[in-house]
């Protein structure tokens, strides 16, 4: 989201808040200020310092009583927890999903980039990524197979 908002309006948000980011976003598109979209963000929006940090951020959401997602922790009076986070099955499924469909907004061709993962996709064998992978097993598939987003989508690479 901070890539999109530089690329559309030069603007740098300084905030590692993604419900902030996503509002930021809103004028680029519909999927910024989708409800789903939103509440993938918002799973993720309490742990900014944690995902940083890790142990040593000082703020945790579980500990501070807060749900997310459905989750929290029961903490024992006095107890201290640094750096803890409930994963939850679906969490990987949500990212990816956001990740798939923010990355959509940017415009590859003007910052002079091949849209690597859209290459991959496509077995676009123009794509200097694509062209010199060497390993036998096709890149596609490292990134689909086992890939709870695309077996939701039903995405199917090509042969």
């Amino acid at each position: 989201m901070k890539a999109l908002s530089v690329q559309r309006n030069a603007t740098y948000a300084e905030t590692h808040k993604l419900l902030d980011l996503a509002k930021l976003c809103e004028s680029y598109g519909a999927y910024f200020t989708n409800k789903e979209t939103l509440r993938i963000l918002e799973q993720f929006d309490l742990f900014d310092q944690i995902g940083r940090y890790g142990a040593a951020a000082n703020f945790d959401p579980l500990f501070k009583g807060s749900s997310v997602g459905g989750l929290s922790l029961n903490v024992p009076a006095g107890g201290q927890i640094a750096g803890a986070w409930v994963w939850a099955s679906g969490y990987m499924q949500d990212l990816d999903s956001f990740v798939f469909h923010a990355r959509a907004y940017l415009d590859f061709k003007k910052a002079n980039f091949d849209d690597g993962l859209k290459s991959v996709l496509e077995n676009n064998q123009r794509s200097r990524l694509v062209a010199t992978w060497s390993f036998p097993v096709p890149l596609w598939q490292i990134l689909t197979v086992r890939n709870a987003y695309f077996k939701l989508q039903e995405t199917r690479p090509p042969a």
